[in-house]
């Protein structure tokens, strides 16, 4: 799981920024968005499932203002947490 949070502007749940996670299988790509239907919210956290067999190559984050941070590191069944600031 994913969870940005930006700190950098007004924007403190980072609604908006794309989350793209490459692994040796498939690519997968998330947004934060603040609803997705009428009188609905998603979660702030961004849920990746891919295959037990797969290894994470990538993670890159595409925040609301255009700029890319590229967490290293990963490995997983963890919560990544990561900062705009």
């Amino acid at each position: 799981m994913v969870e940005l949070h930006d700190e950098s502007s007004l924007n403190a749940g980072a609604v908006g920024a794309q989350v793209t996670l490459t692994t040796s299988t498939d690519r997968h790509l998330r947004a934060v968005r603040a609803t997705s239907g009428y009188l609905s919210g998603d979660p702030i956290r961004l849920h990746f499932g891919f295959s037990p067999n797969s290894q994470i190559i990538s993670l890159e984050i595409r925040w609301s203002d255009g700029e890319i941070t590229r967490p290293e590191g990963l490995e997983t069944n963890q919560l990544l947490q990561v900062y705009q600031r």
